[in-house]
């Protein structure tokens, strides 16, 4: 059996134990840290250290389990409601999505990234 993560790259990715991704952070980064906080919601522990996830019967993990509770638990939201809507167009989707997801190279955006520009006129 391999050894796990934690033991082969010590301090790697945990950032010591921090899990909030910062603003210049990869994708895959802020998923870990999601992936990081709904699993120790759903985990427990035993005596022995064990981890056990609670939602799975007899606290086996499944996928199945795993899906269900996520689907769950997450509410409707904004995005979910107008921009997936099924006759709007894929193009149109994708854009609002970025804008409303802070994706789009406004300046805004770009001055957390420490990019700062010289406006050449107000409405460029």
């Amino acid at each position: 059996m391999g050894k796990p993560c934690s033991d082969r790259s010590p301090d790697r990715y945990s950032r010591q134990g921090d899990m909030r991704p910062k603003v210049t952070d990869s994708v895959v980064w802020k998923r870990l840290c999601d992936i990081n906080s709904i699993a120790t919601d759903l985990c427990s522990y035993n005596e022995d250290g064990e981890i056990f996830w609670d939602p799975g019967i007899n606290g086996f993990f499944s996928l199945k389990s795993a899906y269900n509770e996520i689907r769950s638990s997450r509410s409707s939201t904004f995005s979910d409601k107008h921009v997936w809507h099924k006759y709007e167009h894929m193009t149109v989707k994708l854009f609002m999505w970025k804008l409303l997801n802070g994706y789009l190279p406004l300046l805004g955006n770009l001055q957390k990234l420490h990019f700062y520009l010289q406006p050449s006129s107000f409405f460029c």
